[in-house]
């Protein structure tokens, strides 16, 4: 959580206050998004007017667009591959029967 075990009850006492890393710290802990403990921790931060997408636009991570791409690109791999199978497959039962006819 990055507080030292000393400097604990100070914490609970009031008298040292919280920086991100350390709710960050505390959310990876517990394995559950920071968001989460904010917004159980100052509820009425989530009664504000406006967004911060309000101000800036739709946030998305950097690699969100990155991780789509690739996504959509293993997609179409993974359906190049499943074609290139069935035409193999259809190939060699047509060539099956024809061999079987010449017989």
């Amino acid at each position: 959580m990055g507080v030292s075990h000393g400097r604990m009850e100070d914490l609970w006492s009031g008298t040292l206050e919280l920086k991100v890393r350390n709710l960050v710290g505390l959310a990876e802990l517990l394995e559950v998004p920071p968001a989460e403990i904010l917004a159980v921790g100052c509820p009425h931060a989530q009664a504000a007017g406006r967004r911060l997408a309000d101000w800036i636009g739709p946030v998305e991570p950097p690699f969100a667009a990155r991780r789509a791409e690739q996504e959509s690109a293993a997609a179409e791999a993974e359906g190049e591959r499943l074609r290139r199978m069935v035409r193999q497959e259809i190939a060699a039962a047509l060539g099956s029967k024809a061999r079987g006819k010449a017989k």
